[in-house]
């Protein structure tokens, strides 16, 4: 196995075993959840492999290479309005209903404003802390390590729920080995050869056995 998928479950570990109640750890899944399985203190946290580069002055044609990769630790919160959002995309609504539920958008956008940064605060504290230099694995396999930047998305009201997302991106460097493909062996009969001869309307065909 690559080492930039032992890193990335070695990253989701080491943030999963801090977690210990204050945010919940997967790796990628996308925008497939419910506002309200991330609210409060049910922040998900999701970290995967983002992207690498192999440079090319610091490898060799044949052999091991140096993988400098980045991660992406993304965070989605929400917290409660205390109106139903959804007045503010109804045409029909009176002006009193839209203050009021503009009033509790505020609100709700910084409720979930304060989780997101306590959760980035928690993540980059994990994540720089000296004891998780090597993120649990044997010292020398990584180098590099550094969380190199935070990013926060817009409020978006869902409901009576306002979501916030963000991002942190890691990143670290690792020497991948080349160990070649082996392939897969083909099964009995698996594979049909056809030869058709332009002008010959006799056809043979070979399998392997």
């Amino acid at each position: 196995m690559m080492n930039f998928r032992v890193l990335q479950q070695a990253l989701i570990d080491t943030l999963g075993a801090a977690a210990k109640a204050r945010f919940r750890v997967t790796g990628y899944r996308g925008q497939g959840y419910d506002a309200k399985e991330v609210k409060d203190n049910n922040r998900l946290v999701q970290a995967y492999y983002a992207s690498g580069d192999f440079p090319k002055s610091k490898g060799r044609f044949t052999g091991d290479t140096q993988h400098v990769m980045t991660f992406n630790v993304d965070f989605s919160v929400s917290a409660s309005a205390k109106a139903d959002l959804s007045v503010l995309t109804d045409s029909g609504a009176t002006p009193a209903r839209v203050q009021a539920a503009l009033t509790a958008s505020t609100d709700a956008a910084y409720e979930a404003d304060v989780l997101l940064d306590e959760v980035i605060e928690y993540a980059y504290q994990i994540l720089m802390d000296g004891r998780n230099v090597d993120l649990g694995l044997p010292v020398g396999t990584m180098s590099s390590r550094w969380v190199d930047r935070a990013v926060k998305g817009a409020p978006q009201p869902h409901g009576s729920l306002v979501v916030l997302t963000g991002q942190l991106q890691y990143s670290c460097q690792v020497v991948e080995e080349v160990t070649g493909d082996e392939g897969v062996l083909a099964g009995s009969g698996s594979v049909t050869t056809q030869l058709d001869i332009d002008g010959d309307d006799i056809e043979q065909t070979f399998v392997d056995n």
